[in-house]
């Protein structure tokens, strides 16, 4: 169940570029009950990332019971980005 929580995501080429190249996913909860998080990026998004591979990860943040914030990093991975050959 991920009532209260919020999801986000990012990429970035590796775990030290800078913030200015770091690609930040849309991320909602689209399924509250079963626990399902959407990841997606607009098509001007994608047509800015150049080819190779990225790093990514995905984290969730709450509210704990003493309303301290916790973030948990929940997935991470490498995402190949290649150039489209249909436009």
């Amino acid at each position: 169940n991920l009532s209260n929580y919020s999801p986000s995501a990012k990429m970035k080429k590796t775990y030290t570029s800078s913030d200015s190249d770091t690609t930040s996913f849309t991320a909602i909860v689209s399924d509250t009950t079963a626990g399902i998080i959407t990841l997606s990026l607009t098509n001007t998004q994608t047509d800015a990332l150049a080819k190779g591979r990225y790093v990514y990860d995905v984290e969730l943040s709450f509210l704990d019971s003493a309303s301290n914030t916790i973030v948990e990093r929940i997935l991470e991975g490498r995402i190949q980005v290649t150039p489209s050959v249909t436009k």
